[in-house]
């Protein structure tokens, strides 16, 4: 399909890079989101959506979280597990069966409202749209993205040099023992004899459909959900050399570190 230098092809649609990255580790996954960001700051880059996943497993905080509030690092150290700090908000996130996804578009790019709260429901759209294809339907709650009142995918945004990086989680599958260990929030309820409550305030695709959905199916879903609620067409890419290089660096001097994950 030809496509214009503004990236907009023949039908009329603005056209976004799809970069499908495959499972790496969490340190990886966050620099990679940032070094996109920093791209399309610098209009290097057209507007992206990543899909991506998490190995080993890790647990993600959000950006204005105490980490030892909020995680059992001794527990994730033992199990394997990774955790990181993100750019975004929220609250801190068990990262195992899931797809995640990333957003990065300018501020003034004609597929993205400019308000915040408009251009959240968007995108998330395009998850609820995925999820509407897979015969789930779900809406939009607060931040999250629910199945009646349980929660099937979280979701944060952060905005830097009019640029909008807005990435979340669609759970394929819970352990929720894992979470039990791992995050505090989780362990005071099960010491309190309360491991129902998170059961009830969340879920997955395979306890919603009964069986279990593969990483790539949900991806390619998600993908036609995103085009639906955003308007545009994709185009299979793989990250430039120069992302790949500053995710290389901004993994190791930045969100492998202490310094990092342990402020606040």
């Amino acid at each position: 399909m030809t496509r214009a230098r503004d990236g907009s092809t023949e039908t009329g649609k603005t056209t976004w890079r799809l970069l499908e990255t495959g499972h790496a580790d969490a340190f990886h996954n966050m620099a990679l989101d940032e070094a996109i960001l920093e791209a399309r700051r610098d209009g290097r880059v057209r507007p992206t959506l990543r899909l991506y996943g998490w190995r080993p497993p890790a647990v993600s905080i959000g950006y204005f979280q105490r980490l030892d509030e909020e995680v059992h690092t001794r527990t994730c150290g033992g199990l394997g597990i990774d955790v990181v700090r993100r750019i975004t908000g929220g609250g801190a996130v068990l990262h195992d069966k899931e797809v995640t996804y990333s957003v990065i578009a300018s501020e003034t790019d004609d597929s993205i409202p400019r308000g915040m709260l408009e251009s959240y429901k968007l995108i998330c759209a395009g998850i609820i749209e995925g999820l509407r294809s897979l015969g789930i339907e779900a809406g939009l709650s607060g931040n999250d993205i629910v199945v009646g009142s349980e929660k099937v995918s979280g979701n944060a945004q952060n905005r830097r040099w009019g640029v909008i990086l807005q990435h979340g989680s669609i759970f394929l599958d819970a352990n929720y023992e894992t979470m039990f260990s791992v995050l505090n929030v989780a362990r005071e309820e099960k010491n309190r004899g309360n491991t129902c409550m998170l059961r009830g305030r969340m879920t997955s695709l395979r306890e919603l459909g009964g069986k279990e959905l593969d990483f790539q199916t949900v991806s390619s879903h998600l993908v036609k959900g995103f085009e639906q609620a955003l308007g545009t067409e994709f185009s299979s890419e793989e990250p430039t050399k120069e992302e790949m290089e500053r995710a290389k660096s901004l993994a190791r001097t930045k969100y492998s570190t202490p310094e990092w994950n342990g402020r606040r």
